[in-house]
C-alpha cells in the first residue's frame, strides 16, 4: 500500500510528496512483526538503487506468502532531484544527506528530512542505498561507522556484497541519514555501487539477493534465499587513494575490481592541447581497485582509485596560499594579504562559496584600509593581520555558489585533508595558512536568501568568547547550539584549535550593499583596535544585545506562493502588524496574511520571491520596550 509519509505545497499547484509502499504479510499483521526498510534516491544523481526497489517487489509478489513481516521501500526520498538529475535538492543548494536528523520546526528540507527519520525509526534494518557520483564506480559495498561496527557487521555480511569497509568515526559526517539512525537504535546500512546516472543491472541483482537473505536472517521472510558471498572486510588503513596530480583527461589502464601490485601502471592523465601525457600513475601498494574513475575529465586532486591493500613596518605582502590547475582554464589562485610582521595576530576570510559578492567587497575596502594604515605606521608593532578574500574564486567567476565540477561546499570541507578530493585539499591549503591566529573573523552568508540585521554569529562549542564579540559593537550578539554539519566549517575548526572565532553577517550576499558593509567595516576595525593589533580612530558602535537563538521568534507559512514582503530589516512590530501576504500565483488573490505573533524588532526576513510552505519568512527579537 503506498503512503505518504511527508507532504508539502510548492508555489506553483504541485504538492511534493515523499512516499513509501508499505508491504505486509498476506494475513495481515499479528503484531510484534519486524520491519525493514530500504531508503534511496537520496541524491537525485543516483539511480542504481531504483532497479533494487523494483526488483525486491517484484520478487515480493511472485512469493508473496513468504513474506512473514514488514517491507518499507522509499524510492525517492528527494524526487525534485531525480526529476531533474540534481544531485542535491532543487532550489536549496542543499546535500539531503547533510540535514539529518532535520527539524519539524526548521525550512522544509530539515522538515522533510525529520518526517523521514520519524517514519524510518524503529526498524530491525534500514538499507541506505547509493550510487557512485557521476566520476567513479563503485563496486558493492557497505561502509560502516566503526562505532557501530559490532551491531552492523553482521547485518552487512548477509548482503552479498563484495567489501565491507569499516570508516573512522572521525571520517563520518553527523548529519547523514545513516548517522543519524543509527545513533538512535535503528541499525542501519550504507551501500555503495555503480556509478551516477546509470543502472547497473547485475549489481543491482547481487544486492537484491543479499536483501533476501538478511529478510530470511531478521525472521520477515521464509522462502528460499541465495547463500551471500563471503566479503572482504577492511579498515580505513588499508586502503590507499590515488590521487590526481595534474588536469587533463585519464584513460585508464587497469579494469574494475582487478588485483594489481605495487608499481603498476594504472592509468594516464593526457593532455589533449599538447598531446602530452601529464602524469603517468601507478599503484602504490599491491591491492585491488574497488573504486574506479569513471568519467575521464580530472583535476589536481581528482580521486582516480582506492585499492584496498593486501598485504617593523612592511609593505602589504601578498601570497598564494593554494594554487590548483586547470585544463583549460587559468590556474585557481587563493591569495591571502598580510599586513604587519610577528605574532599571528587575526586572520579575516571572506567568500567561501561563489555567490558571497559582498564577502569579497568588504575584504577589499578592508585591505585598502589595512595598506594605508600599514604605510602610516599604525600596524601594531609586532601584530600582523592576513586577509583573504575569496576561497572560491572558480565558482565565483561562473555565478555558481558551490564548487564549480561537483558543486560541493568548501566550507563543509574543514580542516581538509591533503590526499583527498579536490575540494578538501583547498580547505586543507587554507587551513594551514589561516590557522595558529589569536582571532579569526569570517565574513559568512545563510544558507536560505534574506536579510540580516549586522551581527556577530557565535556557535555554542565551549570556545566561544561572548564578551570579546563585544568588542566589534555590533547590534547584536548571537549565540546557536552547534549542529552535527558545523563540525566542518571553518568558523568551528578554528575554535577548536584555539582560534578565537566569530562570524560576522550583513544585510547582503549576492549583492553589494555599501550601507551595511561599512558598517561591518567599522566593526571589524573598532575590534583590532581594541586588541592592540591597529591604531585607529573610529566609531564605537553599539552596546550588543546577546541572543540566544531559541529566543527568537520563527515566523513560518503554511502557504506556497508569491511572497509580498510588508515589514523590513530592523522593524518594530507589534502583536498582530501584518509582516507579509502570501499571493496565489495564478489568481492573484492574497492567500494569506502573515503576522507577527509578538511585539519585537524583525531579525531576518527572507528574500525570495516564492516560497515554499513551511518557510521560515521571519525571525524576530521578542521585546516589550517598544515606543
Amino acid at each position: 500500500m503506498v503512503q505518504t509519509i511527508a507532504s508539502v505545497d510548492l508555489p506553483i499547484d504541485e504538492t511534493l510528496k515523499i512516499q513509501k509502499n508499505h508491504l505486509i504479510p498476506q494475513e495481515g499483521l499479528k503484531g510484534g512483526e519486524k520491519r525493514i526498510s530500504i531508503v534511496t534516491g537520496t541524491h537525485g544523481d543516483e539511480l542504481e538503487g531504483q532497479y533494487v526497489c523494483y526488483e525486491l517487489q517484484r520478487r515480493i509478489r511472485e512469493d508473496y506468502s513468504s513474506l512473514t513481516g514488514i517491507v518499507d521501500v522509499y524510492p525517492a526520498v528527494n524526487p525534485l532531484g531525480i526529476d531533474s538529475i540534481t544531485r542535491g535538492i532543487p532550489g536549496f543548494d542543499l546535500d539531503m544527506n547533510r540535514l539529518f536528523p532535520g527539524s519539524e520546526n526548521g525550512s522544509m528540507p530539515e522538515y522533510i528530512a525529520s518526517k523521514i527519520i520519524d517514519d524510518l525509526s524503529g526498524s530491525a534494518a534500514v538499507i541506505d542505498i547509493h550510487a557512485s557520483n557521476i566520476f567513479l564506480e563503485e563496486i558493492p559495498q557497505v561502509r560502516i561507522n566503526e562505532l557501530s561496527k559490532d551491531t552492523l557487521v553482521p547485518m552487512a555480511k548477509k548482503l552479498n556484497v563484495d567489501y565491507i569497509w569499516i570508516h573512522s568515526s572521525a571520517t563520518v559526517l553527523e548529519s547523514t541519514l545513516a548517522y543519524s539512525l543509527n545513533v538512535i537504535g535503528t541499525p542501519t546500512l550504507v551501500v555503495e555501487m555503480g556509478v551516477g546516472m546509470r543502472i547497473t543491472k547485475k549489481y543491482g541483482d547481487q544486492l537484491v539477493d543479499g536483501i533476501f537473505a538478511l529478510m530470511k536472517e531478521l525472521g520477515i521472510w521464509s522462502g528460499e534465499v541465495k547463500e551471500p558471498k563471503e566479503p572482504i572486510i577492511s579498515e580505513d588503513g588499508e586502503v590507499s587513494f590515488i590521487n590526481a596530480g595534474s588536469s587533463g583527461v585519464f584513460v585508464p589502464n587497469v579494469g574494475h575490481w582487478k588485483n594489481v601490485k605495487k608499481g603498476d601502471h594504472i592509468g594516464d592523465i593526457l593532455n589533449p592541447l599538447t598531446g602530452e601525457i601529464s602524469e603517468r600513475i601507478h599503484a602504490e601498494t599491491d591491492g585491488i581497485v574497488f573504486t574506479l574513475r569513471e568519467y575521464p575529465i580530472v583535476s589536481e586532486g581528482s580521486l582516480i582509485a582506492r585499492i584496498l591493500a593486501l598485504g617593523g613596518n612592511q609593505n602589504m605582502e601578498e601570497k598564494i596560499l593554494f594554487e590548483l590547475d586547470s585544463l583549460y582554464r587559468d590556474n585557481m589562485r587563493i591569495k591571502g594579504y598580510t599586513f604587519g610582521s610577528g605574532e599571528k595576530s587575526a586572520c579575516i576570510v571572506g567568500a567561501t562559496r561563489g555567490n558571497e559578492v559582498q564577502q569579497v567587497y568588504i575584504c577589499s575596502r578592508l585591505i585598502s584600509i589595512l595598506e594605508q594604515l600599514e604605510i602610516q605606521g599604525k600596524i601594531k608593532a609586532g601584530k600582523s593581520v592576513m586577509i583573504v578574500p575569496s576561497v572560491n574564486p572558480y565558482s565565483m567567476n561562473i555565478g555558481k555558489r558551490f564548487w564549480s565540477t561537483d558543486n560541493t561546499d568548501i566550507n563543509r570541507m574543514f580542516p581538509g585533508y591533503d590526499l583527498g578530493e579536490t575540494t578538501q585539499r583547498i580547505a586543507d591549503g587554507v587551513f594551514r595558512n589561516v590557522s595558529n591566529f589569536r582571532f579569526g573573523i569570517q565574513f559568512a552568508s545563510f544558507y536560505m536568501q534574506g536579510s540580516f540585521i549586522p551581527h556577530v554569529r557565535m556557535m555554542k562549542t565551549g570556545f566561544e568568547d561572548i564578551e570579546l564579540a563585544k568588542d566589534f559593537g555590533l547590534p547584536y550578539i548571537f549565540r546557536r547550539e552547534a549542529r552535527p554539519y558545523d563540525t566542518t566549517t571553518l568558523n568551528y575548526n578554528w575554535q577548536i584549535w584555539e582560534t578565537k572565532a566569530f562570524s560576522v553577517y550583513t544585510n547582503a550576499t549576492d549583492s553589494i550593499d555599501s550601507e551595511s558593509a561599512a558598517e561591518v567595516i567599522n566593526a571589524v576595525l573598532s575590534f583590532l583596535n581594541k586588541q592592540g593589533i591597529i591604531e585607529y580612530n573610529c566609531h564605537e558602535g553599539y552596546i550588543s544585545k546577546f541572543i540566544e537563538g531559541q529566543e527568537l521568534v520563527n515566523v513560518k507559512t503554511s502557504t506556497a506562493g508569491f511572497f509580498i514582503r510588508h515589514a523590513a530589516v530592523n522593524a518594530r512590530v507589534r502583536k498582530g502588524d501584518l509582516l507579509a501576504e502570501i499571493v496565489d500565483p495564478y489568481s492573484g488573490k492574497s492567500i494569506d496574511s502573515i503576522t507577527s505573533p509578538v511585539n519585537g524588532i524583525v531579525f531576518f526576513h527572507a528574500d525570495q520571491p516564492v516560497i515554499y510552505s513551511h518557510t521560515p519568512l521571519y525571525r524576530i527579537i521578542p521585546t516589550d520596550d517598544l515606543i
